[in-house]
């Protein structure tokens, strides 16, 4: 069968950029192409081609700063629950005297790997107590989140607002760390859910995902003023119909009758195709 044309010229520019690739890396020396292939099989998420040549590359001793490779294949290692393999990678690392930042967090995780949750949990208490890396804070949260150490989670997560308030620490990929808190903590503490969103700044998270978490808090504090007022400028920036019914039943609930019907009448029309359209304007003007 033939290929479409804009199929053919996807394939053809695909050839192309992987020819252009190529030639990038032919003008790498052989570290910096190898740490590429290992970054590329990660974002495909082919870890187990990664960590054999990252291993590869490793006992050949082509990397400049060996430390950051092990690194590398003990965050793998972990990933993967292979506390054989992590065992592996450190003992090598100690025998060469190298060491990573990150080196006993990661032992605490592979603790916990093991079972050993209790240890695991004194060993990351300790290494955040007085730690302002949102990478270790951020880490010490899904620790306790997974091992339903609930209220130690809340104590962090109001430690890092209170960081980012004081410029002690900052977020590394905001709407990633939001969007992964706040359900949680919306169910268990609703004040400090309150005071999270109401700290966000405009270019932290996208404004559709600010504005849902501002309507969910208005609808559990039946506010439905504000209610009204996040559906509609969510309805504005999707276009999802089921914002404007939002809208309309707000306005209801708190006696906006006028205004609750307007938004239903826009929310029909929006269902209805070109003809239909029509029709209801037509009946409409004769009513």
């Amino acid at each position: 069968a033939a290929i479409p044309h804009t199929d053919l010229a996807r394939v053809l520019g695909d050839v192309y950029k992987r020819q252009e690739q190529r030639g990038y890396l032919d003008k790498l020396n052989e570290a910096d192409r190898t740490l590429w292939n290992i970054h590329n099989d990660l974002l495909q998420n082919h870890d187990d081609i990664a960590e054999e040549i990252a291993w590869n590359g490793l006992t050949q001793k082509i990397f400049p700063k060996p430390e950051l490779i092990y690194d590398l294949l003990l965050q793998i290692a972990l990933k993967r629950k292979d506390v054989s393999n992590y065992l592996k990678y450190r003992d090598s690392m100690m025998e060469q005297r190298l060491t990573t930042p990150s080196i006993y967090l990661m032992d605490a995780f592979c603790q916990e790997l093991e079972g050993d949750i209790e240890t695991a949990k004194t060993q990351i208490n300790d290494l955040i107590q007085h730690s302002y890396n949102f990478c270790e804070l951020e880490n010490a949260i899904r620790f306790y989140r997974r091992n339903k150490f609930f209220d130690e989670a809340i104590g962090v997560i109001r430690r890092i607002l209170r960081y980012k308030q004081e410029d002690k620490t900052f977020i590394l990929h905001p709407e990633l760390y939001y969007d992964s808190i706040f359900q949680f903590v919306f169910e268990s503490d609703f004040n400090l859910c309150r005071e999270i969103v109401g700290s966000i700044k405009d270019h932290e998270i996208s404004a559709e995902k600010l504005h849902q978490m501002k309507l969910q808090i208005a609808s559990y504090m039946n506010d439905y003023y504000t209610a009204a007022q996040e559906s509609l400028i969510i309805y504005e920036k999707t276009n999802e119909a089921k914002y404007l019914l939002y809208a309309a039943l707000s306005n209801f609930d708190c006696g906006n009758f006028q205004a609750s019907e307007q938004l239903l009448g826009r929310l029909v029309y929006s269902s209805l195709n070109q003809d239909e359209r029509w029709k209801y304007l037509s009946l409409i003007h004769i009513s």
